[in-house]
């Protein structure tokens, strides 16, 4: 299925939302990725591989940008605690101070939060067969049948899937 649904999205010439934990398929499926984090919406260009190379280096320098102006102004700060007073520095200590109050904070880089979470042990292990079925009439009337002597078994492990024609049963089997 997945190697189906990946064929059809990179050969589909319309925009396709695809939401999927698979990186194998939004690599090789997708050409553009739009990315929710902290209530905004980013659109970057490439598969997820791509993405998050591009989305850990636009972090880095955000987080080297944030520690460089905390720097700044730590500085700027020493600065005018130290001139604030003398008369031939008062005008630059004013200066820098309107500059501090005019910096814009880099905000720190927030990461996401992985939060640990396991499937628990199932409780009880369910025997084979789930349903056993030999020779069996079906159908919505007692002596009008719809399927007749119908056998079937399924198993804990089985995956099914009811396919025909539109009249052949499968509702009723359902049923």
């Amino acid at each position: 299925g997945t190697l189906w649904l990946e064929n059809y999205v990179s050969k589909y010439p319309h925009t396709v939302l695809l939401i999927s934990h698979d990186r194998d398929l939004l690599n090789r499926a997708v050409n553009s990725i739009v990315h929710l984090d902290q209530k905004k919406l980013t659109f970057w260009r490439g598969g997820y591989d791509q993405f998050e190379r591009q989305l850990t280096e636009q972090r880095e320098l955000q987080e080297k940008g944030r520690v460089k102006q905390e720097a700044q102004r730590k500085h700027m700060e020493s600065f005018v605690e130290r001139f604030r007073a003398k008369a031939s520095k008062a005008r630059q200590a004013q200066s820098r101070l309107k500059a501090l109050e005019k910096l814009k904070p880099i905000a720190a880089v927030v990461n996401d939060t992985v939060r640990p979470f396991s499937f628990p042990e199932p409780v009880k292990t369910v025997a084979s067969p789930i349903v056993a079925l030999n020779g069996v009439n079906v159908g919505y009337t007692e002596g009008n049948p719809i399927l007749k002597k119908m056998t079937l078994r399924i198993d804990a492990d089985d995956r099914i899937a009811l396919l025909g024609a539109n009249g052949n049963g499968k509702s009723t089997f359902a049923k």
